[in-house]
């Protein structure tokens, strides 16, 4: 790969924005849900699914259910969507209201906890 195509990709690498909004991880045989106000949510999924297949997640009753209830038992689904004001924004700009939409998300399911305690 040539030098100017390597500049490229990481000048698009450093403006993309990444989706965010809340994440939900369910474990279908209990019906409990753990969510995450994700500024990244592609990169939150892969990191949260990671450790969890690595048997390591700080998020001990999470842990349990999959390590019980294996992979194949879990839906990662983004529940809602936050999009941005402007093109220059920056997604820490968001954490505020991200929280605020995690918390609507949890009102409104009962099985639903914090994925970070």
């Amino acid at each position: 790969m040539d030098s100017q195509r390597k500049r490229e990709l990481k000048e698009a690498y450093r403006t993309s924005r990444p989706p965010m909004g809340v994440l939900s991880f369910r474990c279908v045989p209990t019906g409990e849900s753990f969510l995450l106000a994700s500024r990244n949510i592609p990169g939150d999924t892969n990191g949260v699914t990671f450790k969890l297949n690595s048997d390591y997640h700080p998020n001990r009753h999470l842990l349990e259910l999959w390590r019980r209830y294996g992979e194949e038992n879990f839906q990662v689904e983004v529940l809602e969507e936050l999009d941005y004001r402007d093109e220059s924004d920056d997604p820490a700009d968001y954490k505020e209201e991200l929280e605020q939409l995690r918390d609507l998300c949890l009102e409104r399911d009962e099985s639903a906890s914090l994925l970070w305690k």
